[in-house]
């Protein structure tokens, strides 16, 4: 664990988003563009939308992803990432 995620409860999400800034997803949007014939803005639209939206759909969904990887973090104690998990479903409320 990172000592700055005692002071940060968003530091695994921070992380996370570091992290992936070595993956470029804009060609995955580019050729779905191409192949959908919609804009690469609104493809980037649509993904945001579905992602802000997987908070909420967590809470009413059976047996969701981010669930079972709250109940992963929790059996592996690992209280930094289950208290970030936490926060990631609570923002959009």
């Amino acid at each position: 664990m990172k000592e700055t995620s005692k002071l940060n409860p968003h530091q695994n999400y921070i992380d996370a988003v570091r992290d992936s800034a070595s993956i470029d997803p804009m060609p995955t949007v580019q050729n779905l563009a191409k192949n959908t014939g919609l804009e690469p803005e609104e493809i980037v639209h649509y993904i945001l939308v579905q992602w802000a939206a997987s908070g909420s759909e967590a809470l009413m969904a059976t047996t969701p992803l981010a669930l079972r990887q709250l109940k992963e973090a929790a059996d592996a104690s690992d209280i930094a990432k289950v208290r970030g998990m936490v926060n990631w479903l609570l923002t959009g409320l």
